[in-house]
């Protein structure tokens, strides 16, 4: 990815140490969806946890959907994506190899990644990030690949748990909204004091950067 954002270190302390902290609770759940509108950090904090969890070794795979380009802003190239790389960091049983080639992909879908992933013995909790659903053109496409990944979140949880942030659109709140009617997995935002004072604290470091 060019030109990725990142969080100043001074900023967005809560949400990151609240992130650190979750994949090895398991009483806090298989999904954080980070959201809230544009230019409120979705994607700076998703890019940020990225790199923080391949440094751990605990990031399996990502999708930035953008669309900057025809690859990201559909889901077509979804599935691929996500199997190629898991296939570069985990050790997957050879019975199960063949979930993985283009052909099983392109007729089961999710549910063949789903049954790869479920073959591996417990272990601390990797991590998948799917940044900027809202990015795709078809809405439904998204809702339903967010359905399929979302049905599956509980029975993967002791193997990978999903960070996901985009924009609350009506498909995609929908979907969460059955999913977690308590709203217990969610990181709103742009709606308190905290998020101005990051705000405030970038632009300060920025102005002072430009002046030196």
């Amino acid at each position: 990815r060019g030109d990725a954002p990142r969080c100043h270190p001074d900023t967005r302390k809560a949400v990151k140490q609240s992130l650190i902290l979750w994949p090895d609770n398991l009483a806090a759940g298989p999904v954080r969806w980070i959201y809230g509108w544009a230019g409120t950090g979705k994607t700076t904090i998703a890019q940020t946890m990225a790199e923080y969890w391949a440094q751990e070794g605990r990031l399996v795979a990502s999708f930035f959907f953008s669309r900057s380009s025809e690859d990201t802003s559909t889901i077509h190239k979804f599935k691929e994506t996500i199997a190629h790389q898991l296939l570069q960091i985990l050790s997957f049983p050879d019975e199960v190899l063949h979930l993985f080639h283009r052909e099983e992909l392109s007729t089961r879908g999710w549910a063949a990644i789903v049954d790869a992933l479920s073959s591996l013995p417990p272990q601390p909790p990797m991590i998948i990030i799917l940044d900027g659903l809202d990015e795709c053109h078809n809405f439904n496409e998204v809702a339903t690949l967010l359905r399929d990944i979302l049905g599956s979140a509980y029975q993967l949880q002791h193997s990978v748990k999903f960070l996901i942030s985009c924009r609350p659109e009506r498909p995609i709140e929908k979907s969460f909204d059955q999913f977690d009617p308590g709203n217990s997995y969610r990181i709103h935002l742009g709606q308190s004091e905290g998020d101005n004072d990051d705000l405030r604290t970038f632009l300060r470091v920025s102005f002072e950067r430009i002046h030196q």
